[in-house]
């Protein structure tokens, strides 16, 4: 079942070959490509599309504290170089490269427990 993640199981009406989970998103010839409405997501399965208008939103608070980091960082670099010693940029770049080697683990496709799953989704929001 986890092998063919669009597919129907097969039922006594159903073509023998197996047809898509077509209301789940799923379409092509073994169910792999995502219907019109639908994107993939990070572990290979068809989410429905966000409203544009939200997602234009989203985009939009993200880039803005993107911006934000960039120039706390940038901010207190220089202000390192005046001052003799300051770690709070070292910890934020450490913070910033789990976040990331994090998602990277998530995009990984290894058997994970449904608790190291929920801490990669949640970590997936923010290092985005």
């Amino acid at each position: 079942s986890d092998a063919c993640l669009g597919v129907r199981p097969f039922h006594k009406d159903d073509d023998p070959r197996g047809r898509c989970a077509e209301d789940l998103g799923y379409t092509g010839q073994v169910c792999l490509s995502c219907s019109q409405g639908y994107a993939p997501s990070v572990r290979s399965t068809c989410l429905e599309c966000p409203d544009p208008v939200l997602n234009v939103v989203r985009m939009l608070v993200v880039l803005f504290f993107i911006l934000l980091m960039v120039v706390f960082m940038v901010r207190s670099t220089l202000n390192a170089a005046q001052r003799k010693k300051s770690e709070l940029s070292v910890y934020l770049r450490i913070l910033t490269n789990y976040f990331q080697l994090v998602t990277l683990a998530y995009s990984l496709d290894l058997y994970w427990s449904e608790d190291v799953l929920t801490l990669f989704k949640t970590h997936e929001y923010v290092s985005s």
